[in-house]
């Protein structure tokens, strides 16, 4: 597991990715909504998804275009 990441990681590698959020309802609707997120795993505040670096900003923005607050994202979850 590589603990420093970069956002300047172009590699492709795919990483556990921890999202709090406030609606998880519609949250987990967004996020199968997104054609590169697979499994999702569910957590008491929020979801755990499996993608890369570059991946990250991308599910930022469909969160926030569906009004859905964004209180932690935590990489190697």
């Amino acid at each position: 597991m590589n603990t420093e990441r970069s956002p300047l990681d172009y590699s492709g590698e795919r990483f556990p990715v921890y999202f709090e959020v406030a609606d998880l309802e519609t949250a987990y609707t967004t996020l199968e909504s997104l054609d590169f997120i697979g499994q999702i795993e569910t957590r008491e505040h929020g979801y755990i998804v499996s993608i890369t670096m570059q991946q990250i900003p991308e599910v930022v923005r469909t969160l926030a275009h569906e009004n859905i607050a964004i209180y932690a994202i935590i990489p190697d979850a």
